[in-house]
């Protein structure tokens, strides 16, 4: 393997789960619920100098390519308050990663809840709000007229109550990138 997992998991900003083809970052604890839902200039550039660290090239805007595994960056949704959700975020892929949001990762556990234990992912979307806090209400109203809405209107309380605490103990301070 030509990521280096370890080293991943050891940065502060990056959050990922080993299941997953995917890899988010922190950008900040302050939201609007209709935000448009992408990577920040500051959260790609860390992404770009993390990963040409581990002998990563950019290839070009959307995508690094290192050995046989490519780095991607979606092309973000012009819209706002859309989903940037894929269905191919839910499968495990050692050769292709995406670099997506926190919202967006948080959506694909909810997407994940729905067939398996639910309180195991929110179990892990709260691992992912102690790295990167989500645009809680974003998600709630992208997905309240679909399959997740009552998965995450059952859910949305505690985890706002949740995000509220571990920003007061961990971010308040904390700059976007």
């Amino acid at each position: 393997m030509t990521i280096d997992f370890e080293k991943v998991a050891r940065d502060k900003h990056i959050f990922y789960l080993p299941n997953l083809p995917l890899f988010t970052i922190y950008d900040d604890n302050f939201f609007v619920r209709n935000d448009y839902d992408i990577l920040s200039v500051g959260q790609r550039q860390y992404l770009i100098r993390f990963f040409t660290d581990q002998g990563f090239k950019q290839t070009s805007g959307k995508l690094m390519v290192k050995d046989d595994i490519q780095l991607h960056f979606p092309k973000p949704n012009r819209m706002l308050a859309q989903s940037a959700f894929s269905e191919g975020y839910l499968r495990e892929d050692h050769h292709n990663y995406f670099f997506i949001t926190p919202s967006t990762f948080a959506e694909v556990l909810f997407h994940l809840g729905l067939n398996e234990s639910q309180e195991d992912y929110l179990n892990l979307v709260k691992q992912l709000i102690n790295t990167c806090p989500i645009n809680l209400e974003l998600i709630r109203d992208i997905n309240i007229c679909n399959d997740l809405g009552p998965f995450i209107n059952k859910s949305y309380k505690d985890l706002e109550h949740y995000q509220k605490q571990i920003i007061e103990q961990q971010y308040k301070k904390k700059k976007a990138l």
